[in-house]
């Protein structure tokens, strides 16, 4: 402790905890107890399956990847878009499925979801 005036001030903290070592920007290593263990951002496998004329734009029918974990569908929809650019016309009027039912694009999706692209339905 630093005393000023006679008040007895604690000391700064560090900007880093003296336990942490970064090794990578998405691992991180904390020793504690003697002990190491490690977190990683987490991934989540997925497939994408597309329905109709959506199959045409993209070129395949279905699509397996890699995505952080709690990554929104409309995250995903719009990545799609971005390296799919025959979707951009149907952006907003696709709809988005997670297993056998529509869900919102806030939706978090987990290990082993399947997510499939509709096109508008139309009838009459």
């Amino acid at each position: 402790m630093r005393v000023i005036h006679g008040a007895h001030l604690p000391q700064p903290l560090p900007t880093r905890h003296p336990d942490y070592a970064r090794a990578a920007p998405e691992r991180q290593i904390w020793r504690s107890h003697g002990r190491r263990s490690s977190y990683r951002a987490a991934t989540v496998t997925i497939t994408i399956q597309f329905f109709s004329y959506l199959k045409e734009l993209v070129g395949v029918d279905r699509l397996q990847r890699e995505v952080p974990a709690g990554t929104a569908l409309g995250t995903l929809h719009e990545a799609l878009c971005r390296e799919h650019p025959g979707l951009n016309e149907m952006r907003r009027s696709t709809l988005l499925a997670v297993g056998v039912d529509y869900q919102t694009r806030d939706h978090p999706l987990k290990d082993g979801d399947v997510v499939s692209l509709f096109p508008p339905v139309q009838g009459g």
